[in-house]
């Protein structure tokens, strides 16, 4: 098995670390449409964006570990943090927009 020191000079075994966290993965796809166009004078112009989300991270930690008496008797409970996130989520918008210019040379 693999040995790494972490802060110390005692080789530590990686599966015992205290720390174990998986990489986020975070995906976001986007899809949009602008049409533009100018009629008599006016410009007029409208679109749509859709946008699909994805999010997920996972961590394990050990703050820090039960410290038992020799009689096996809990003195301080062991703290650990273990949460899992995950985001899926659509947002769909459509615009519109009307302009002319009324300045005369």
């Amino acid at each position: 098995m693999p040995w790494t020191a972490l802060r110390t000079d005692k080789p530590v075994m990686k599966s015992r670390r205290a720390l174990k966290a998986r990489s986020p993965r975070e995906t976001e796809n986007k899809l949009r449409l602008d049409v533009n166009k100018v009629a008599g004078g006016w410009k007029y112009s409208y679109g749509a964006v859709g946008q699909y989300v994805q999010f997920d991270n996972a961590v394990f930690s050990r703050i820090r570990r039960e410290v038992r008496d020799e009689n096996g008797n809990l003195l301080q409970p062991g703290v650990l943090i273990d949460f899992n996130t995950s985001l899926d989520f659509s947002v769909w918008c459509f615009r519109s927009g009307v302009a002319t210019c009324w300045v005369t040379g």
